[in-house]
């Protein structure tokens, strides 16, 4: 983001950081400024009085998953990483 702003000739007034994307929400819906969150945290709608606009130039990131290379998954873990997936394909068509 630092090299988004700087590119663009801008330079935030940053307040409080976190890595915490439903941390930013909340702050933002009880107008204590605004955030700048990956859409996967606001797409239930569960907190109200926020607005979500598009930040251009986008701005990806690249998210992972870990698990032990030789591990088994259970049927739980495999449910569980088919909807990551699912909800990934999701959000990626929406851009």
């Amino acid at each position: 983001m630092d090299k988004v702003f700087a590119a663009q000739g801008v330079r935030p007034r940053i307040l409080i950081e976190t890595p915490y994307g439903l941390t930013i929400a909340i702050l933002a819906a009880k107008g204590m400024g605004i955030g700048l969150v990956n859409p996967s945290v606001i797409t239930d709608r569960m907190i109200a009085g926020i607005i979500a606009i598009p930040f251009e130039p986008a701005v990806h990131f690249r998210e992972l998953i870990l698990r032990p290379p030789d591990g088994i998954n259970s049927a739980l873990i495999t449910d569980v990483m088919a909807e990551l997936y699912a909800a990934r394909n999701v959000l990626s068509t929406e851009e």
